[in-house]
């Protein structure tokens, strides 16, 4: 099973924080850029995490 998380923040150190505690299980993220639209006080990043055997 692969899973996807999208995480919303305001400060980059938000997002550092998220990454370090989500580390071992991450595979690969990307940070979309803040648009022009009404949620442009949020960035963006999705993380894609690696497949976890039960």
């Amino acid at each position: 099973m692969s899973m996807k998380i999208e995480i919303s923040y305001e400060r980059p150190q938000e997002l550092e924080k998220a990454l370090e505690r989500l580390g071992p299980i991450i595979r690969s993220y990307k940070i979309k850029k803040v648009g022009n639209g009404a949620d442009r006080r949020y960035n963006k990043a999705y993380i894609k995490c690696l497949e976890l055997n039960e």
